[in-house]
């Protein structure tokens, strides 16, 4: 009878530590995901993309939402301005870029004053993304090794500098701007640190990230990327070759430019120069 009590208070206890792990193991699982915020920009009326893209979330491990994307009207607190952005960017911006100007602060404005989420993550709605990729490690190694802002796709390949890796991917270090805002990953540090030198509107949204030398993020990627971009049309980019060829008139703006991106490439060049490559 005493053998049986015991082995009865054993499995008693057994079964409490399990429960206790589970429930632990539980508890981690919703902490890590509650302080993760995603939010998917696309416009209230794309109907197919908001399909499309829900279709690829549909295993995402994380909680997400659609943001209603701006249009270059829309009252977000800033405002864009033609003469700079002909001086600094080298043309007049199209409304679409605009628009996605005032989408992405936004997003990550709201993202700053909601004390609810520590990480931020944003899809752009004409993507497909990896289901099986792990996310919420991810985060947790970006965490442990410092690094506040990473994207998760470019538009462009650039000169990098492989500073470790996530499983078998390579986590670069861009030492020039490699384009795109189709996805990325960022803490809010690194939010205040963008917003904080944006007083207007003077360039395309991907150029204003781009400005590591300036804000002092520096641009890490991921690759192979974990999602990828669709073949579908995309206005922005319409808008943007219609406007690209076309220069500015006036000598006096042409000359501004050149002496300010003369100034940007001093600063690039510095900024790389003086950056701790052992931490990227």
């Amino acid at each position: 009878m005493l053998i049986f009590s015991k082995i009865f208070a054993i499995t008693n206890n057994v079964a409490k530590y399990f429960k206790l792990a589970v429930g632990c193991c539980f508890w981690r699982r919703v902490v890590v995901v509650a302080n993760i915020d995603v939010q998917v920009i696309s416009l209230r009326n794309s109907t197919e993309r908001r399909l499309a893209i829900s279709k690829s979330l549909e295993c995402f491990p994380i909680p997400w939402k659609f943001f209603d994307a701006c249009s270059g009207t829309s009252n977000v607190g800033l405002d864009y301005n033609q003469e700079n952005a002909t001086n600094w960017f080298g043309r007049a911006l199209s409304n679409n870029e605009v628009g996605c100007f005032k989408s992405h602060y936004t997003v990550i404005n709201n993202f700053l004053v909601n004390r609810e989420f520590d990480w931020l993550i944003v899809f752009e709605d004409d993507l497909i993304v990896d289901p099986l990729f792990d996310y919420l490690s991810l985060v947790k190694y970006m965490k442990t090794n410092d690094i506040r802002y990473m994207r998760l796709h470019c538009r462009r390949w650039k000169s990098a500098r492989v500073v470790g890796y996530f499983m078998h991917r390579q986590i670069l270090c861009f030492r020039t701007d490699p384009f795109g805002t189709q996805s990325y990953i960022l803490n809010k540090d690194a939010a205040s640190a963008i917003l904080s030198g944006i007083s207007d509107i003077r360039r395309p949204i991907d150029d204003e990230f781009g400005r590591f030398w300036k804000h002092g993020v520096d641009i890490i990627g991921l690759f192979p990327f974990p999602v990828l971009e669709t073949s579908t049309a995309s206005i922005l980019e319409e808008s943007r070759a219609a406007l690209s060829s076309k220069a500015p008139a006036k000598f006096s703006q042409r000359a501004t430019r050149m002496l300010l991106r003369g100034f940007d490439k001093i600063g690039k060049i510095y900024a790389n120069v003086s950056r701790d490559l052992s931490k990227c």
